[in-house]
């Protein structure tokens, strides 16, 4: 029952299809060099299958390895490391089914801020209990991340952000101005010390965040969980983006769905490189 609406190159709208693979296998093939790059910067195994499955896997293929790992790994959390009194920024959460993880791994002890235009609006009762019960631990900035501050007009469909609709807009979703800001002003408003990890699932504003972020990743090293589904082009634009500016991080690429979305690639300081988390990789 699920489908993708899928925009043709002309900015025209296309078919609405459960599957999409065409629309991968047509992508990809046009960015040969590109795959291949991020193939060579990958750190395991585990990567290379999880990118040959999205791009060439059937239904079948992505249901089966869907099925072997659903209950044993979560979404934002599978790589990396959580730790005590880390500061996190969240960017896109949603119903926030991550924030109780981060409090259980971390001892109740991080900092969290959040930052999604609807703020806490669409949290689960869990989740939310959660963060009540945490809240001097979390910050909400309800502003849309961007590579700059200020408005930004965006598509919404039933009260959902679509960013990645935002330069073809075909399909006529009405748009709403929201104001907007930087992972970087961010930082500094909220004076933030530190920054030990970075999620985003941002519906497809991915790359201009990736722009306005670029400060704090030089100066704090943080691990980075970044959506890269929400155009096939993604899984290889965003991770050479990275690779190629980040040169001392080590890349991988996890799937946490039964069909060709829930991408997410961490990038991760090698050993050496980040004072916090080298801290809590000796302690371990």
């Amino acid at each position: 029952k699920w489908a993708k609406l899928v925009v043709n190159d002309d900015g025209s709208v296309g078919r609405v299809d459960p599957d999409t693979l065409w629309l991968f296998q047509d992508r990809a093939s046009r960015n040969a060099a590109a795959l291949t790059e991020v193939k060579q910067h990958l750190a395991d195994p585990e990567s290379l299958l999880t990118l040959d499955t999205l791009l060439n896997g059937s239904v079948a293929d992505l249901f089966q390895r869907y099925s072997e790992r659903v209950f044993r790994h979560v979404q934002y959390l599978e790589c990396g490391s959580l730790f005590p009194e880390m500061v996190i920024i969240d960017g896109g959460i949603q119903e926030g089914f991550e924030l109780p993880y981060y409090m259980a791994h971390t001892g109740g002890t991080a900092r969290i801020v959040c930052v999604d235009p609807s703020g806490f609006e669409r949290l689960g009762p869990f989740v939310a209990a959660t963060v009540d019960h945490f809240a001097k631990q979390f910050t909400v900035v309800p502003r849309a991340l961007w590579s700059s501050r200020g408005d930004v007009a965006l598509p919404v469909l039933d009260g959902v952000v679509l960013s990645q609709f935002k330069n073809s807009n075909d399909a006529g979703f009405p748009e709403i101005v929201l104001p907007c800001d930087t992972i970087d002003n961010i930082v500094q408003q909220e004076r933030l010390t530190a920054v030990d990890l970075i999620k985003l699932d941002v519906e497809g504003a991915e790359p201009e965040v990736l722009r306005g972020m670029r400060e704090t990743v030089a100066k704090h090293r943080p691990q980075l969980a970044v959506s890269v589904y929400h155009w096939p082009e993604h899984m290889w634009e965003l991770p050479l983006e990275l690779m190629r500016s980040l040169p001392d991080y080590d890349f991988h690429l996890r799937h946490y769905s039964f069909g060709r979305w829930e991408c997410i690639l961490y990038a991760i300081p090698k050993p050496g490189t980040a004072p916090r988390l080298d801290r809590h990789r000796r302690a371990a």
